[in-house]
């Protein structure tokens, strides 16, 4: 009785397997490769390698994702709005591919990779200051800048305008002995040293090489180092994910802030 089971159980795998389409899950995954490689293969240590891996594991992760029951707010976002025959092909495609890839070295997705934003020299006395506050992590502080189109889009329509340009300056802060943020009377973190420069700007037609699952519109995306320099093999998939759920707000997180202010 206990071989039958074994071999029904196997048999149904087999047939789930089967059932599969490998070659839809390959155009579905544009959106994870932009992490996990074109050969599921990482693009860095943040992200596992999914080639090679077994399909019922991946499908059973992604369902996870799916339901919130495992907590990524990248995952999470990136899987809400897959069917269960979507994720079946996803799991079968990464399965398909060879455990150690092709041994060429991975590279960050055209559509994601940076290079359109240039810095916005001057940015501090030409834009418009709108806000400083804390970010949702709790460990660092943020200081917002936005130019002229992207007032003007928001007076006139409620949304920057294409060549709107975001800066946000991101300052790490400062601590007390215990580890604890230490608070000004404001409610804001004490300021520490700079830490980096996270730059959005709306380009038309921007966003038309952009998986749907990953675009945000026209924004594209950039992190600048303290010194200014495009941050090295920049990939702007986590920010894409992460500013997606925010359509209704043109996916700024400070729109009500530059709203706001640009009356």
């Amino acid at each position: 009785m206990m071989r039958v089971l074994i071999l029904l159980t196997t048999l149904t795998a087999a047939g789930i397997a089967n059932a599969a389409d490998i070659e839809a899950g390959r155009e579905r995954s544009a959106a994870c490769q932009s992490c996990h490689g074109p050969e599921g293969i990482s693009l860095g240590a943040a992200w596992p390698n999914l080639a090679g891996q077994k399909a019922g594991y991946l499908e059973a992760q992604l369902k996870a994702f799916r339901a919130g029951k495992r907590k990524n707010p990248f995952m999470n976002a990136m899987t809400s709005g897959l069917s269960d025959a979507e994720i079946g092909n996803l799991a079968a495609f990464f399965a398909s591919l060879p455990a150690g890839g092709s041994g060429a070295e991975p590279g960050v997705p055209a559509h994601v990779a940076g290079g359109r934003i240039a810095f916005p020299a001057g940015y501090a006395d030409a834009f418009l200051a709108y806000g400083k506050f804390n970010r949702e992590n709790g460990k660092q502080l943020m200081a917002v800048f936005a130019n002229q189109a992207a007032v003007d889009g928001m007076r006139a329509g409620g949304k920057p305008a294409d060549g709107a340009v975001v800066v946000a300056e991101i300052y790490k802060i400062k601590r007390d002995a215990g580890g604890a943020p230490i608070t000004g009377a404001d409610g804001l973190f004490e300021q520490g040293p700079l830490a980096a420069y996270a730059v959005m700007e709306k380009g038309a037609g921007w966003g038309d090489d952009t998986p749907a699952d990953l675009r945000n519109g026209d924004w594209h995306y950039a992190i600048f180092t303290p010194d200014k320099k495009l941050k090295p093999g920049l990939n702007q998939a986590p920010c894409l994910a992460c500013h997606k759920p925010l359509a209704d707000e043109d996916f700024m997180f400070t729109h009500a802030r530059l709203a706001a202010a640009a009356q």
